[in-house]
């Protein structure tokens, strides 16, 4: 197995990982908005933690979603512009935009871990500290960065194959 096809493989490993995390993510946040209603229709009195625990898991999903666009090539300036360019053009459309991307998730988990290590305040309904809201900036950057690198090793852009297609992840055979 050549570097590259291994560097495919991890990444579309990783993307299922993160993919089936943000839905059930999804699937937690949508059962809590549910419970949540539900109290206070039924019972006049909503959980106190709920906000602060959807609000929590909203900003996870939104990031681990961001890093899941990356690895999928989900640009869609960057799409609209490649159909109207030949293959050379297309490529380097696609090592800019990934430069840009990488270096955006790189900034978003540093600016991310520079404010949770500085965040002392606890969340008051459910105590835990606020840094709990900037870990997903960390963990979000962090992953669009590996994925828009993994890119550029796999084919020199964001997302995407030799030919020019998205990559499905697990739809890597062996």
């Amino acid at each position: 197995m050549s570097g590259t096809r291994s560097v495919e493989r991890a990444a579309d490993g990783l993307a299922v990982g993160v993919e089936r995390t943000a839905a059930a993510i999804l699937g937690v946040l949508v059962l809590g908005v549910a419970w949540e209603t539900v109290s206070w229709i039924v019972f006049a009195a909503p959980p106190p933690w709920a906000e602060e625990v959807q609000g929590v898991l909203l900003i996870w999903f939104g990031f681990l979603a961001a890093a899941a666009g990356v690895r999928r090539g989900s640009h869609l300036g960057v799409d609209w512009l490649d159909a109207r360019l030949p293959a050379a053009g297309r490529r380097w459309t696609r090592r800019c935009a990934g430069g840009l991307v990488a270096l955006f998730g790189g900034l978003v988990a540093f600016y991310g871990a520079s404010l949770v290590s500085t965040v002392s305040n606890r969340l008051p309904a459910t105590g835990w500290s606020a840094a709990v809201g900037y870990v997903p900036a960390v963990v979000g950057g962090g992953l669009i960065v590996l994925f828009a690198l993994a890119a550029a090793v796999i084919e020199g852009g964001p997302g995407g194959t030799p030919e020019g297609n998205p990559p499905q992840p697990g739809a890597a055979d062996g």
